[in-house]
C-alpha cells in the first residue's frame, strides 16, 4: 500500500494510514515504513512518513521502532547500523519477533557490532521457541555450523523442519538439501524434490535452482533436460545467481541452447552485479580480452578484486596474470607471485604451475629455488596436470638448462 501514496488523489488513504498507525496497527505501521525503506524515495509522503514513525517510536510503540531500525539499516552513514542494531534490540525487548531476529542478524554478521555468534544465538533461539520461522532458519544455521553453539546435526534439521512446515521458503530449501544428502536424516530424494518445488512457489529462486538440479541429474524425479531448462530459466527471473552464471555457461558453450557468446557476457555481468565471485572473474576476463566487450583492464581488475574480496581466492589468479604482465597495474612479479601463491591456497592448478615456472627459472625479484619448483611441478603431476607433467619431461630431457 504504501508504495503507492505517489500523487495528492491519495492524501486522504495516506492520513487514514497514519491515523491507524497512531492507533497502533502494526499493519498501517509497515505501510508507512514501505514508502522510505523499499523504495518510491520520491514520494510526497515520504518526510511525514518518517516523521509519524519517529513520533510513534518515541512513545515506544514496538513496530514503529524496529520499523526505524529498518531505516537506519538502510542509510550509508557510518553510525547507520550501530542505530539500527540499538532499534532493533529495543524492539525485541518490547516484544516484536521480527526485531528479535533481525538484532540477532546484526549480531551474526557484525553489523553495527563486533560480529558476535553467541549473542546471535541467544536471538535466534529466542525467537524460535516463540514460534517466530525466521529465528528457527537462523538458529538451524548456527547449530548446523557450530557457530555460537554446540554443532548438532540432529536439532539443525529439526528446527530446519520446523520452519519450513510454517511456510519459510528459505527453511524448505534447506530441508531439501537434508534430505537429499542424507545429512541428519534418512536419505529421501523425492521428498528433497517436493520441498524444493515448495520453497520456490513460496518465493526462494535457489528451490527452482535446485529442481533444475534434480531434472538435471535424474535424482528425486525422472531426468528430463527440458523441464530442467525451464526451472533455470525460472530461477534466473528469479535473481539467482548461481544459476543465472550456469545459464550463461550453457549460453557460452551452446549447451541446449543455441550457442551466444554476447548473452552468455549478459548473464554473466548479471550474476556478477548479484554477488556471483565466479562471473566477477568471467566478466573481468571478458575485459581483458576485448571480444565481446570494449577491452578495460581497469574493469578487469575492478571485478577481479571483487572476486578476491568476497572470499573467492581463484581470483587472486587472475590478479597474478595481471601483475605478471603489467596489464592495468605496473608490472611486478612479486606482486604476481603472491597472488599465485594465495590461489595455490584453492587449489588453482594454473597458479600452482606459475609459482613452479617462477621458482624453476627465477623472475625479477623472485630468486630461484628448484626444491620449491619441483615440489609444485611434481604436486599437480600427481593429479595430473598436463603442462606440470610435460614440464617435468623435458626438464628431464635436459630441455631446460
Amino acid at each position: 500500500m504504501g508504495e503507492n501514496f505517489s500523487d495528492a488523489s491519495t492524501r486522504e488513504e495516506f492520513e487514514l494510514r497514519v491515523r491507524e498507525a497512531k492507533s497502533g496497527n502494526s499493519r498501517a505501521i509497515d505501510e508507512l515504513s514501505d514508502i522510505y525503506v523499499r523504495g518510491n524515495l520520491n514520494s510526497p509522503y515520504r518526510k511525514e512518513a518518517i516523521a509519524a514513525l519517529t513520533e510513534l517510536a518515541k512513545k515506544g510503540i514496538p513496530r514503529a521502532i524496529f520499523q526505524i531500525g529498518l531505516y537506519h539499516s538502510t542509510g550509508g552513514r557510518a553510525d547507520s547500523k550501530a542505530k539500527a542494531l540499538r532499534c532493533f534490540i529495543m524492539a525485541d525487548k518490547l516484544g516484536d519477533l521480527d526485531g528479535t531476529t533481525n538484532a540477532g542478524r546484526c549480531f551474526y554478521n557484525g553489523w553495527g557490532s563486533e560480529p558476535d555468534y553467541e549473542r546471535a544465538v541467544q536471538y535466534f533461539r529466542k525467537g524460535a521457541e516463540a514460534g517466530n520461522p525466521s529465528c528457527m532458519e537462523s538458529l538451524a544455521h548456527c547449530l548446523y555450523g557450530g557457530n555460537g553453539t554446540k554443532r548438532d546435526l540432529a536439532q539443525a534439521v529439526e528446527w530446519t523442519r520446523k520452519a519450513a512446515e510454517l511456510g519459510d521458503a528459505k527453511a524448505m530449501n534447506e530441508l531439501g538439501v537434508f534430505l537429499i544428502n542424507g545429512e541428519g536424516v534418512e536419505r529421501d530424494p523425492r521428498a528433497a524434490f517436493d520441498w524444493f518445488v515448495k520453497s520456490y512457489e513460496e518465493g526462494c529462486s535457489k528451490g527452482a535452482m535446485d529442481v533444475f538440479a534434480c531434472y538435471s541429474e535424474g535424482v528425486g524425479t525422472e531426468q528430463d533436460s527440458r523441464k530442467a531448462l525451464e526451472w533455470l530459466m525460472k530461477a534466473v527471473e528469479g535473481d539467482c545467481a548461481e544459476a543465472t552464471h550456469i545459464l550463461a555457461e550453457l549460453y557460452s558453450n551452446g549447451s541446449g541452447v543455441e550457442q551466444d557468446e554476447r548473452k552468455a557476457v549478459e548473464l554473466y555481468a548479471k550474476a556478477a552485479n548479484l554477488g556471483f565471485p565466479p562471473s566477477m572473474c568471467e566478466l573481468g576476463m571478458q575485459y581483458s580480452i576485448g571480444d565481446i566487450l570494449e577491452r578495460d583492464p581497469a574493469r578487469a581488475l575492478h571485478w577481479y578484486r571483487r572476486a578476491a574480496q568476497s572470499g573467492y581466492n581463484e581470483a587472486y589468479a587472475y590478479l597474478g596474470v595481471c601483475s605478471e604482465e603489467g596489464d592495468g597495474v605496473p608490472q611486478d612479479f612479486v606482486k604476481a607471485l603472491a597472488c599465485f601463491n594465495k590461489a595455490a591456497e584453492a587449489g588453482v592448478g594454473t597458479a600452482i604451475f606459475k609459482m613452479g615456472l617462477y621458482y624453476l627459472e627465477g623472475r625479477p625479484g623472485v630468486p630461484r629455488d628448484e626444491d620449491k619448483g619441483l615440489a609444485c611441478m611434481k604436486s599437480l603431476a600427481e593429479k595430473g596436470y598436463q603442462p606440470a607433467i610435460e614440464y617435468l619431461k623435458k626438464k628431464k630431457r635436459g630441455f631446460f638448462r
